[in-house]
């Protein structure tokens, strides 16, 4: 009875995929010992299909769960409205404060220079706060552009190396050797003993 329950699940399987209930490979195999099985198929059509038949029904059982695909969010348009943004008063409050930093010559000269150093700390709400974080930012230029009026100055004020030993310096010919010494054969490596 089993195999009997096995031929009609077979059969339900290939007439989901368009195939017919008879095998059509063939049951008997040659005669010949060493001939192949597979010589013994005339006909490549019904072969293709059959293997097209089996490769489905291996997908089908080993389904991978294949990776969702996001929904893409589609760009939200803005529609102009009448209502004042927090984003428009903030910009409209930095150029009432650039304005006013302009009108000041000290801020106007290096307003590039300082626009670079600015770091918001007093809020964006009031153009008199973002002045004086500008104003601030000023200082910090002026305190940068003392330290670098000569980098190379503490290189030219610098003394020389101090001896480490409260030996007199040496007068006259250098006692050192020098780094590049004359190539010497191994036996004046040595002392000789006398």
């Amino acid at each position: 009875m089993p195999e009997d329950e096995n031929k009609d699940l077979g059969a339900e399987q290939e007439q989901e995929l368009g195939g017919s209930q008879e095998s059509t490979l063939p049951n008997d195999l040659p005669s010949e010992p060493s001939g192949d099985p597979l010589d013994a198929i005339e006909d490549v059509s019904v072969l293709r299909s059959e293997a097209k038949k089996y490769r489905e029904i291996l997908k089908r059982k080993s389904k991978p769960d294949a990776p969702k695909e996001e929904a893409k969010a589609e760009p939200v348009t803005v529609q102009p409205t009448d209502a004042l943004t927090k984003t428009d008063l903030y910009r409209i409050n930095s150029q009432k404060a650039i304005k006013l930093a302009k009108a000041d010559p000290e801020l106007a000269e290096n307003f590039e220079a300082v626009r670079a150093l600015y770091v918001n700390r007093r809020g964006q709400e009031d153009p008199d706060a973002i002045l004086e974080d500008l104003k601030d930012a000023l200082i910090v230029y002026k305190a940068r552009a003392k330290t670098n009026t000569d980098p190379a100055a503490d290189l030219q004020t610098t003394a020389g190396v101090k001896r480490t030993s409260g030996a007199p310096a040496p007068t006259g010919e250098r006692s050192t050797q020098p780094i590049l010494r004359k190539s010497t054969s191994m036996t004046d490596w040595y002392t000789k003993k006398s």
